[in-house]
């Protein structure tokens, strides 16, 4: 069903790709592919999420939630793929924008 609702979301924004609603889309697929254990697909939706929300808040609004969010999903991808040096990579970037936000 995530499939579909992705698919759904893409053509309800084709106009308009940096919508929150389809980067949350996005981030959704990617903790769906994390769980199953399906890395190169979780970093790929993560990634496109993060994209999204970049644009969107980090020059504006760089602790914005949805902006942290993405980086600690990220993080944590990287953290079950024991990548380590990447895992504390985004772990700093969420944990930068966690601490501004206090």
């Amino acid at each position: 069903y995530a499939k579909k609702a992705l698919a759904i979301m893409e053509i309800l924004y084709k106009d308009n790709p940096n919508h929150p609603s389809l980067a949350t889309s996005y981030s959704n697929m990617g903790l769906i592919y994390q769980d199953i254990g399906d890395y190169p697909n979780a970093l790929k939706y993560a990634k496109k999420a993060l994209a999204i929300m970049e644009i969107l808040f980090k020059k504006e609004n760089p602790k914005h939630p949805y902006l942290i969010t993405s980086y600690k999903n990220i993080a944590m991808i990287y953290r079950d793929m024991n990548n380590s040096e990447m895992f504390e990579r985004y772990k700093l970037m969420y944990l930068e924008g966690s601490e501004e936000s206090e």
